[in-house]
């Protein structure tokens, strides 16, 4: 019942969680013909700075008494609102990234003890390629070259099932953002990045023994 000329046009403003289509939505400007107590007025946005926020809390609230005595005053602040609009996501980020960790960690321990036993089976043979001229470099790619095949085919097969768990995930978003390649080439490159560094240390360690102590190895 609320006539009016439309003085602007604004941008959308989120004011839901981004799993929720925006709706239409209108603000009503005031006016000086309208004088409080206004029948329609039950909220209020209001921004502050922060400096002394409590004397600017208990103006809100005497002002607010003036405008609407018969209405009691709920006040909020936006950042924890739409925090709250978040806090299932932020709660399973959390335990995803605890269980990712330690699955990290257990998988370095398992490529850390397949590397040792790898490389304690082949001791002979890098000191026959050093003997043979070949350099610490040389050694080094021939213990990381096996494990990376295996980092490989373990991307292979996860990407899939990684791809359709995040679609369904982001289903859940009226807006989201797209399933990019790029996200998985980062993710393989962690994974290469992560194996490597597990592998290097004992690489390095078995290229650096004297080519004479790995042929006398039993």
């Amino acid at each position: 019942s609320i006539r009016g000329p439309i003085v602007g046009v604004v941008k959308n403003t989120y004011v839901e969680s981004l799993r929720e289509p925006q709706r239409p939505l209108m603000y009503f400007a005031a006016v000086d013909t309208w004088k409080p107590p206004l029948v329609f007025f039950s909220d209020a946005s209001i921004r502050v700075t922060g400096k002394r926020l409590r004397e600017t809390l208990a103006f809100i609230d005497a002002t607010w008494s003036e405008i609407q005595p018969d209405l009691p005053l709920v006040r909020s602040f936006i950042d924890d609102e739409f925090a709250a609009l978040y806090a299932n996501d932020e709660r399973q980020m959390q335990i995803f990234g605890v269980f990712a960790a330690l699955s990290i960690f257990v998988a370095c321990l398992g490529l850390f003890g397949l590397a040792s036993f790898t490389t304690e089976r082949r001791t002979k043979e890098i000191g026959i390629r050093k003997t043979l001229g070949g350099s610490l470099l040389d050694v080094v790619m021939l213990l990381t070259s096996d494990f990376s095949k295996l980092v490989l085919l373990a991307n292979v097969v996860a990407w899939p099932i990684a791809y359709v768990a995040m679609h369904r995930w982001l289903a859940g978003f009226a807006y989201r953002i797209e399933l990019s390649p790029l996200i998985f080439a980062a993710g393989a490159l962690t994974a290469f990045a992560i194996a490597w560094l597990t592998v290097a240390g004992i690489a390095v360690r078995a290229a650096s023994t004297k080519p004479l102590h790995s042929l006398r190895y039993e």
